[in-house]
């Protein structure tokens, strides 16, 4: 600060040498928020079955809140057996699980269980969009298939669910992308933990 005044004195007669030098400390000294609040632009909104935007599906609670409280306010709320959290700026919603003997907290919800995004911009590694139509879609992913069933509760009344990833077979836990479409369209996409 001390040397802020120093420049802002010697260079008082010279407002527009001192505007351009209080502007240039200023981008200076919001380099590091300004890098983390873009970190998340819509380049970087990619989900998919190793991670959604820039966050892997193993990571904890704790860790979904340290990489995305840079980018928007959050929402959270703590069930038995698990944590919701939302970021309603972002169109996104992270699910994950815990004891289901205790109530979730923070430190309690290790387990991701799913995500979804529902905000335009949000897209797979592969250039599927929301907002994309059904042929895109199967022209993207050609096993892609609709299921004829109504979504989770959290989807958009009227859309139906349509399976990108085949989740019948095989044992052990996995993730499943699938997307929700009305009208034509994707209005939301989702990764699941499926199998046991």
């Amino acid at each position: 600060m001390t040397r802020f005044l120093k420049i802002w004195r010697r260079s008082y007669r010279r407002p527009a040498v001192a505007y351009a030098r209080i502007g240039i400390m200023t981008v200076v000294g919001l380099g590091p928020w300004l890098q983390s609040a873009s970190a998340l632009t819509p380049s970087n909104r990619v989900i998919g079955l190793s991670s959604i935007g820039g966050l892997a599906l193993s990571a904890p609670y704790k860790d979904a809140v340290n990489h995305f409280d840079s980018v928007g306010s959050r929402h959270a709320s703590f069930a038995y057996g698990g944590c919701t959290l939302q970021y309603p700026q972002l169109g996104l919603t992270l699910w994950y699980v815990g004891n289901p003997l205790f109530k979730g907290t923070p430190e309690r919800c290790l387990y991701f269980q799913e995500g979804a995004v529902t905000s335009p911009g949000w897209h797979t590694a592969n250039g599927l969009f929301i907002g994309d139509p059904t042929r895109k879609l199967l022209r993207v992913f050609p096993h892609a298939y609709d299921t004829r069933r109504a979504g989770p509760k959290w989807s958009p009344a009227g859309s139906i669910e349509w399976n990108i990833t085949i989740t019948c077979c095989g044992g052990g836990q996995r993730p499943a992308l699938s997307v929700m479409v009305k009208r034509g369209r994707i209005v939301a996409m989702f990764v699941e933990l499926v199998g046991h």
